[in-house]
């Protein structure tokens, strides 16, 4: 993908995932068939794929996440993130407006690093810090 992620989940699709179900949480079903149908929609997945993002990018900037925070265990406990950086990281369900904010904030910042960033080239420092 020239240093980028894929936009969209099904993307990964035959390549790197050769079964669908891997996009339905056991504790957020869903219908995961889509992705064989070809008719994908936000329904399809139990996790949500944020796009644009490319592999030089900071570390710190999240690529996905549980589609619903209160679909694990049946409670507003809260989601798993996973991060540019190969990192997952557990946000309980007090910390959702939280969440909410630094994805708002990491959206201007993916602007600003494709802006002076060119493909393929990293600003100094480790990404994946």
């Amino acid at each position: 993908h020239g240093g980028c992620f894929p936009d969209r989940l099904e993307q990964l699709l035959p390549d790197y995932i050769d079964n669908p179900r891997i996009f339905s949480c056991p504790m957020v079903p869903s219908t995961w068939h889509d992705f064989e149908s070809g008719n994908v929609t936000l329904a399809s997945s139990s996790y949500v794929w944020v796009p644009g993002l490319r592999n030089d990018m900071p570390g710190s900037f999240v690529m996905g996440y549980d589609r619903v925070r209160r679909g694990h265990y049946g409670s507003d406990r809260g989601r798993n993130v996973v991060y540019i950086g190969a990192r997952v990281e557990w946000w309980p369900g007090e910390r959702a407006a939280e969440f909410e904010r630094l994805l708002a904030e990491q959206r201007g910042k993916v602007r600003t690093w494709k802006s002076t960033v060119p493909p393929g080239q990293q600003a100094e420092g480790n990404p994946g810090e």
